[in-house]
C-alpha cells in the first residue's frame, strides 16, 4: 500500500505548511494528498461575523497590500499606518466584512 493513503489519524494542521503557504488552497489540497484523513485551520471572525481560515488575526497590514493599494479600507485598521510615526500598522480580520477582505 502506499505511505500516502488517507489515514484518519493524520491531520493537516494549516494544510501541509511545509510545502505551501499555510492556509491556502494549495496547501490543503497537498495536505490531503498526501493521506491527511483531516484538514484543520485556524478560524478567525470577520466585522460582518463570518468565519475566514487565517493563521493571524491581526496580521493584514503586512501579508496583504491593504496599505499601499487600498485606502478605504486601510481607514478601517484597527490602527492605520500613519507616515512618519514609526509605528506599524494594525489591520485586523474584525475591522473588515467578508466582502472586503475579499477584495484584497
Amino acid at each position: 500500500q502506499s505511505p500516502l493513503r488517507r489515514n484518519n489519524k493524520a491531520i493537516g494542521h494549516r494544510g501541509a505548511p511545509l510545502v505551501a503557504p499555510e492556509e491556502t488552497a494549495a496547501s490543503w489540497e497537498i495536505g490531503a494528498a498526501s493521506g491527511a484523513g483531516w484538514l484543520e485551520c485556524d478560524a478567525s471572525l470577520t466585522g460582518s461575523m463570518d468565519l475566514v481560515c487565517r493563521h493571524g488575526t491581526c496580521d493584514l497590514a503586512f501579508t496583504t497590500d491593504i496599505v499601499a493599494n487600498h485606502p478605504e479600507l486601510h481607514k478601517k485598521c484597527t490602527k492605520p499606518w500613519m507616515p512618519g510615526s514609526g509605528e506599524p500598522a494594525v489591520c485586523c480580520t474584525y475591522d473588515f466584512t467578508m466582502a472586503e477582505l475579499q477584495s484584497l
